[in-house]
């Protein structure tokens, strides 16, 4: 059985350089939801940075379930930053209510 997961990430409305919305979900599993939540950390992060990044550790929690057709909105964090390396966060949101946590690890690679 194949089964094909896309979404254009063009489809991303970025209000600013930490905050993105998706008019809404496609109808597709949550790991579609986690992709698209770690490209949205990894390219805020990268743009506060000013740097490409490559994911070092991705962690992702699904905390209930998102709803196929609503909005969503992914927000972002950077918890620290050293040398080499980016820790961030960002968590995606329906109706107020957070359905999927990330915590990653980026190496900064520019």
């Amino acid at each position: 059985m194949t089964e094909i997961l896309t979404i254009d990430p063009a489809a991303l409305d970025w209000t600013d350089a930490s905050t993105a919305h998706l008019p809404a979900l496609p109808e597709a599993g949550p790991e579609l939801l986690g992709a698209l939540l770690a490209h949205v950390v990894r390219k805020a992060a990268g743009a506060v940075t000013g740097s490409p990044l490559t994911p070092v550790s991705v962690t992702q929690d699904t905390t209930a379930s998102a709803t196929p057709g609503q909005p969503v909105i992914f927000t972002t964090g950077m918890d620290r930053r050293t040398r080499t390396l980016v820790f961030a966060n960002g968590r995606a949101e329906q109706g107020g209510q957070v359905v999927m946590t990330l915590t990653g690890v980026f190496a900064i690679t520019g």
